[in-house]
């Protein structure tokens, strides 16, 4: 876990603007970073836009998130509102999974020095030799895995994700019918805290994060990877034994 963690509480429009105002200040670092032209930047901006109303388009439906500030500090977002309109609010074991999930991410970052949140939110990945990494397979397969571990441990059971349809709102209920790709993001999700299972019971849990550390990249799983799970595990296999020879 890093030594300094902040943990906000924020209401959904609040998150909207603290986003979008950070995502702004990232990109300019990363354009002085990589020292790259007005033309480069203009496009990084249209993709910031993007973002944005992608963002703004699926708001409703984001419960906690971990960012890095400016300095490369994680803070673990939460917003309440959005929790509360999923029936989440009251549910305890709920919101035990929620923070344990985050936390995770927090100790990924701490574990990466921030190097793979950085590659991870990069507007140049082409630059950063990342295009074919899939991130949401690595980071949310990983951290759901091990928030199944801290609620197994602290409640003596597995806290299962989704929504309380009988507790939720409408008006949430009906947004999230609108999300585009949902249950296929969360299979795919599900899919990567599989292979993670898989490799650690295969290599063990020092091997494994070990790939947190990596800044040739040797470990994580590619998009084709991320569609054929054993594929990557074979692949962090191959990496392990060339790393150790």
């Amino acid at each position: 876990m890093p030594d300094d963690l902040t943990i906000r509480l924020l209401k959904p429009s609040a998150w909207l603007k603290l986003s979008r105002r950070e995502e702004k200040k990232f990109l300019i670092r990363e354009i002085k970073e990589l020292e790259l032209g007005p033309q480069a930047a203009m496009q990084a901006n249209r993709t910031l836009k993007d973002r944005h109303r992608n963002r703004v388009a699926s708001h409703a439906m984001i419960g906690a998130q971990t960012v890095q500030d400016k300095h490369g500090r994680p803070h673990i977002l939460l917003l309440p509102e959005n929790l509360d309109q999923a029936g989440l609010l009251g549910d305890d074991d709920y919101l035990c999974k929620t923070v344990g999930h985050e936390l995770v991410h927090g100790t990924q970052h701490e574990a990466s020095k921030g190097w793979l949140f950085t590659l991870q939110d990069s507007f140049f990945p082409h630059l950063r030799r990342t295009l074919n990494v899939h991130w949401g397979f690595l980071m949310e397969g990983h951290a759901i895995w091990a928030d199944r571990q801290i609620t197994t441990r602290l409640l003596g059971y597995e806290v299962s994700l989704g929504v309380n349809e009988s507790q939720a709102s409408p008006q949430y209920l009906e947004a999230l019918r609108q999300v585009e790709g949902r249950e296929e993001a969360l299979q795919m999700y599900l899919d990567g805290a599989r292979a993670v299972s898989d490799i650690v019971q295969t290599h063990g849990l020092e091997s494994f994060n070990r790939l947190w550390a990596d800044r040739d990249l040797l470990f994580v799983p590619t998009f084709h990877q991320a569609e054929n799970p054993s594929q990557w595990c074979e692949r962090f296999s191959t990496a392990d034994a060339s790393s150790r020879s």
